[in-house]
């Protein structure tokens, strides 16, 4: 049983378009899945052992400019003292899990938290004002 040539010439776009299909569709599910266990997350205790270097380093990001609008922004509930305390042992921790030095972390974060928040001192204070308080909930 020989194939004609045009089921030959055929069949090389019909397994790369299967090939796209397949892998859209595990994006899709791993999408969602990250997305649901990213909200599950959500409300757990921060462990920085646990952490990646990139998790840790978005951590430490939103940790600075959490730490940044307690102290800066007009809120209705500033960050308490204790849970201020909390905050900078975490920022520490992260600091210290990155490898950090002290100029590094100056420029690579506080820098451009610094610079976010003159940019546009409102919107700031908006987006990480509002993230205060589970924020704090999850510090260990």
């Amino acid at each position: 049983a020989r194939h004609s040539p045009c089921r030959r010439i055929a069949m090389p776009f019909k397994v790369p378009t299967l090939l796209i299909a397949f892998a859209l569709a595990f994006a899709a599910v791993y999408a969602g899945a990250h997305d649901a266990a990213q909200a599950k997350d959500s409300g757990k205790p921060f462990n920085v052992a646990k952490m990646g270097a990139s998790e840790a380093q978005k951590r430490l990001e939103a940790a600075i400019r959490v730490s940044q609008a307690g102290r800066n922004c007009k809120l209705e509930a500033p960050i308490a003292d204790k849970d201020d305390e909390r905050l900078t042992g975490f920022i520490n921790a992260l600091t210290k899990k990155l490898r950090l030095d002290p100029n590094r972390l100056e420029r690579a974060y506080y820098v451009k938290s610094f610079d976010e928040y003159e940019k546009d001192e409102a919107k700031f204070c908006e987006t990480w004002g509002k993230q205060i308080p589970d924020f704090v909930k999850r510090l260990p």
